[in-house]
């Protein structure tokens, strides 16, 4: 069965540490597994790497149509090995499959949550960037009624220049 998966996984062009995080099993599981320092895996274990290279269980027993009556053995862990039949495929595979909607549910979760703060970050940063540009029209806005007062007192200070000269010139005349 591992021999399946390995295969899988070679043919998706997964390393074993992306086969891990996707199944949750633990890389150094996997590897005894792999390199037959562990005889015995659970049937969990195995199922897990299956579904995480996208291996139904029909595939991973190798259980074709034409062999649904046949007896497979399947060696548990701690049970030793029992006969399936081709009608507990189903049940099994029901299992299987169950256990693909859990991780893709949670999958969703990750991602939902990832959203949620990546959403919460970008209203942080406009926040900021809010914040900043008030700031920014806020100076330009006291820059404009300095340069308005400026431009006033020049004003008012050439009109005055003007009457000084226009009474000189009547005082002149006069």
């Amino acid at each position: 069965m591992i021999d399946r998966i390995e295969k899988r996984r070679a043919d998706k062009k997964m390393s074993i540490k992306d086969l891990c995080a996707v199944s949750g099993v633990p890389e150094a599981t996997y590897r005894n597994i792999l390199h037959g320092r562990s005889k015995s895996p659970s049937f969990d274990t195995i199922c897990r790497l299956a579904a995480g290279v996208e291996l139904s269980i029909d595939e991973l027993i190798a259980i074709t149509p034409e062999s649904s009556d046949t007896e497979v053995t399947v060696d548990l862990q701690k049970d030793g090995p029992f006969p399936v039949t081709g009608s507990d495929i189903s049940a099994l595979s029901e299992t299987f499959l169950r256990l693909i909607d859990q991780k893709e549910a949670a999958h969703e979760q990750a991602l939902a949550a990832l959203s949620a703060r990546h959403d919460s970050i970008l209203a942080r940063q406009a926040e900021q960037h809010n914040a900043e540009l008030d700031r920014l029209m806020e100076i330009i806005r006291s820059k404009r009624r300095a340069a308005f007062w400026a431009v006033t007192a020049c004003c008012i200070l050439s009109a005055a220049l003007i009457l000084l000269i226009a009474v000189d010139i009547i005082a002149v005349t006069a």
